[in-house]
């Protein structure tokens, strides 16, 4: 099994087409209750319900994992809720890339991003904004955040000494 299609244009690929299957997070069928926010990357939830299944386990006991499956502390971990807000800590998610994965899963998010910036900064952000409503900037890249924010032209952010 494969998750990432795009490697269908490879030669090995396509010599073993008919022993493969694609994935996608798009037609991945989970009961309600799972919160899929919790395992990280679509991929990572994929990949656990492929090997189960490569094992014979059934899809009830799949599923019951699932449901009491707790993240790792720090990886888009639940804390709560306040005032009908959600609360994640992916405080894990040290680069862009990493964050990325959170960005997609919510909608009307309060990014807190700062720290020690890496040479690559937040430029892979940029096109996966849409469902954050405000960043708050800190640390010591709080100002390299915000010139590249402005050069995205998100307007909403603020710059804090502490939070």
């Amino acid at each position: 099994s494969l998750i990432n299609k795009d490697l269908s244009d490879n030669k090995l690929i396509k010599s073993l087409a008919n022993q493969i299957n694609f994935f996608s997070a798009n037609n991945l069928e989970l009961p309600s209750d799972i919160n899929i926010a919790k395992f990280g990357s679509n991929e990572n939830l994929i990949s656990a319900i492929e090997v189960a299944k490569f094992y014979n386990i059934t899809h009830l006991i799949i599923n019951e994992a699932l449901k009491t499956y707790k993240s790792l502390p720090h990886r888009l971990e639940y804390l709560g809720e306040i005032n009908n807000a959600v609360i994640y800590n992916d405080s894990k998610a040290t680069n862009a890339e990493s964050t990325k994965n959170a960005l997609v899963k919510f909608s009307n998010i309060c990014l807190i991003l700062g720290g020690v910036a890496k040479s690559s900064g937040i430029k892979s952000l940029k096109n996966h904004l849409k469902n954050v409503s405000s960043i708050f900037l800190i640390g010591e890249a709080k100002n390299e955040f915000a010139k590249e924010l402005d050069q995205f032209n998100y307007q909403n952010y603020y710059k804090a000494s502490s939070l």
